[in-house]
């Protein structure tokens, strides 16, 4: 399968450069290219979801910093890890890091306005070419005209590339959002510490460092004792199911 993708797309290119150089039917050499197009496009649609779920730690680490340093705030003026989790619930919160998000989000938006623009004003003129007799009969107007379809089309996809991409990354921190909330603060508001304040917040600047993760091993790194009982209790039920 790894083969057949790449082999499709040369295949559509030695089509598309045929058809041009054999002086074929212009709507001929539109249908491959639309059709190379296509496969690319889609291609970069799978790329851009799959690097934004695995390789997305940048984003991720923008947005869990600012939502830590808002529950570090908030620990430094109430003196209380309770309050502080509680206001971390609020829909206050959840609007300020909306907002975070979609400014991360954003700095994707001049790359993929350019790209597909670009691209596709390229392959816009490649396209015009093919019904312009005088510029179809020079010599070397298949070499230019193929150069003008890798060069259009690598823009245009990585324009469908970083729009994928920052979709995608805007749905995950969503989601990273909700479960920041409604889990990580939830069970910080719920639990009892020994720990003092200033130890909390030390141990939340240094998980708003850690760009690995997306916020939920603040808990672990609180209350280790309680991840390692939850532990247990799931390694008992397993041996039990057995």
């Amino acid at each position: 399968m790894e083969l057949v993708v790449p082999a499709l797309v040369i295949l559509f290119l030695y089509l598309i450069f045929h058809s041009v150089q054999e002086k074929k039917s212009p709507f001929l050499s539109l249908m491959w290219l639309i059709l190379c197009i296509i496969l690319t496009g889609f291609l970069s649609l799978v790329l851009g979801s799959v690097k934004a779920h695995y390789s997305g730690q940048a984003e991720w680490s923008q947005e869990k910093q600012f939502f830590l340093q808002l529950f570090i705030d908030k620990l430094a003026s109430s003196g209380d890890l309770q309050t502080a989790a509680e206001y971390m619930q609020s829909p206050e919160v959840k609007e300020q890091t909306l907002v975070r998000i979609r400014q991360i989000v954003s700095l994707f938006f001049p790359k993929t306005v350019f790209s597909l623009s670009l691209g596709g004003f390229i392959l816009l003129l490649s396209v015009i070419s093919l019904w312009i007799k005088k510029i179809r009969v020079k010599k070397f107007y298949p070499y230019i005209y193929l150069l003008s379809i890798l060069i259009g089309g690598i823009l245009f996809d990585l324009g469908i590339y970083y729009w994928q991409y920052a979709s995608r990354t805007d749905r995950m921190l969503k989601n990273f959002l909700r479960l920041q909330q409604t889990y990580v603060m939830k069970n910080l508001a719920e639990v009892k510490t020994n720990l003092r304040i200033p130890e909390i917040i030390d141990i939340a600047q240094k998980e708003a460092c850690n760009k690995t993760s997306w916020g939920m091993s603040l808990l672990n790194s609180l209350f280790p004792e309680k991840q390692a009982a939850r532990g247990k209790n799931k390694s008992r039920l397993r041996t039990g199911n057995k």
